[in-house]
Formats: C-alpha cells, sequence, structure tokens
C-alpha cells in the first residue's frame, strides 16, 4: 500500500512539473470576440504581446500592430489578418485592413511598445468598417484555457476515478 501512495505521489510531482514548464511555454492567452452589425470576429492573441509595428500611421506613438492573426468571421475559415490598436490619445479602438474599423475606448494598457491586453467587455466602440457606417460594436476580451491547466485538471479527475474504483472493488 505505501508503495503505491509514493508511485501516486511521484506521478502527481512528475504530472505538475510538466503542467508548469507547459503553462509558462503557452503564455497567457486571450480570446476576442467582437460583435457589430450582426457579424461575429474571433481571434486569440497573447496578453502581452510583441507589436510587430508602432506608429503605423506616422501620428506618434498612439497605435502598434500585430501581423498573421487568424480572425474568423461569423465562425468561418480564418483568414490571416493584420490588426491595428489604437490608444485613448486617437480614439481608440482597433482595425485591420480589410473590414473591421471600430473606435471608442482603448482596450490595452501600457506603452504601444509593450502593450498588455485588459480582459473585460468594451461596448463603446463604433464601427466603420465595410458596410457598418456608425453602427456599435462590443468587444469581449476573455482568458482562454491553457492546455497545461486542463492537463493538470485531468489527471487530478483520473487520479480519483482510479482511487474510487480501486476502494470499490475491495
Amino acid at each position: 500500500m505505501i508503495k503505491k501512495v509514493i508511485a501516486a505521489g511521484f506521478l502527481t510531482l512528475l504530472a505538475t512539473a510538466v503542467s508548469v514548464t507547459t503553462a509558462r511555454a503557452d503564455g497567457a492567452m486571450l480570446d476576442f470576440i467582437y460583435q457589430s452589425d450582426g457579424n461575429t470576429f474571433q481571434w486569440q492573441l497573447p496578453a502581452s504581446p510583441t507589436p510587430s509595428g508602432v506608429d503605423v500611421f506616422g501620428i506618434g506613438d498612439v497605435d502598434f500592430e500585430i501581423d498573421n492573426v487568424a480572425v474568423s468571421e461569423n465562425d468561418g475559415t480564418p483568414d490571416l489578418e493584420n490588426l491595428v490598436f489604437f490608444s485613448l490619445f486617437s480614439q481608440g479602438g482597433f482595425f485591420n485592413f480589410t473590414d473591421i474599423a471600430s473606435f471608442g475606448e482603448q482596450v490595452y494598457m501600457g506603452p504601444e511598445t509593450a502593450p498588455t491586453f485588459v480582459p473585460g467587455t468594451y461596448s463603446d466602440l463604433t464601427d466603420f468598417g465595410v458596410n457598418a457606417n456608425g453602427v456599435p460594436g462590443t468587444l469581449q476580451i476573455t482568458a482562454a484555457p491553457e492546455p497545461s491547466s486542463l492537463l493538470l485538471l485531468a489527471i487530478g479527475v483520473l487520479g480519483v476515478v482510479s482511487l474510487s474504483r480501486k476502494k470499490a472493488v475491495a
């Protein structure tokens, strides 16, 4: 019995070590869901991304760009888009170069060279994208579940099920 407890403890320790290493590797990811004019756009970004460009429009450090973001529209196949986010100084909001142009609230903190997105619901946005022409928009930023956390949860559930089955047999 003692050997089984030690083995179970060792396996739990090993799983935790692997989980912590994976958690550091995948970083904190955020889910973005933007809804406007009957359309829903979805993408995922790190909480603290590394911008591919700052001052995209040459008007001072009031914006930053993130290239090659997989954005899906209405649950369709994601397209790689370049997204630009604006500070409140330049009306806040964000846009891509094809169909989203939403202004009104700043959705990040910190300087444009090292931004950190702020989870929450942003409902004071106005969409001026293709065919939108001033309709309201809402952006939800939420934490994405980390694969390492889900793995650790699954290992724990399997352990509890295994222990309960052994007790039922005994």
